[in-house]
């Protein structure tokens, strides 16, 4: 799947689209290494709030993942008549 496919998949079908949630989980990375650091006390607690938010984000990553290749699992097991 190259570059081209991912694009057309996000615009087509945004909602529905698996690589929606990647481009927005790179997104957000990629802010998080780039922006600049903030200093001082408050800048600590944005700092500490934002590895939660990200944790949080890469734990609802895993679980839905999980949760697809069950979902996915048990319609070709069904399908196939074990």
């Amino acid at each position: 799947m190259g570059l081209e496919d991912v694009l057309t998949a996000i615009i087509r079908h945004p909602f529905e689209s698996l690589m929606t949630g990647v481009l927005v989980y790179v997104l957000i990375q990629a802010y998080a290494i780039f922006r600049p650091q903030t200093e001082g006390r408050w800048g600590a607690l944005m700092d500490q709030n934002l590895a939660a938010a990200l944790t949080s984000i890469e734990l609802l990553g895993v679980i839905g993942t999980v949760g697809l290749l069950v979902l996915v699992g048990s319609y070709v097991l069904d399908d196939s008549g074990f």
